[in-house]
């Protein structure tokens, strides 16, 4: 993987981290580990955008 890519990522993941969560999560199965991760629309729409730069 790409070292600049790959750095904007690590980048999201801990800013999705440090945000403070809205509610307590009910436990849904079969969620994926990028739904626990990307929490905002503008998460979403950054690693969207990352992943077509891949």
């Amino acid at each position: 993987m790409d070292e600049k890519l790959a750095s904007k990522i690590n980048y999201l993941i801990q800013k999705a981290k440090e945000s403070p969560k809205k509610s307590k999560a009910t436990t849904v199965r079969n969620r994926s580990s990028l739904h626990k991760i990307i929490k905002t629309k503008e998460q979403a729409d950054l690693f969207m955008k990352l992943l077509k730069s891949a």
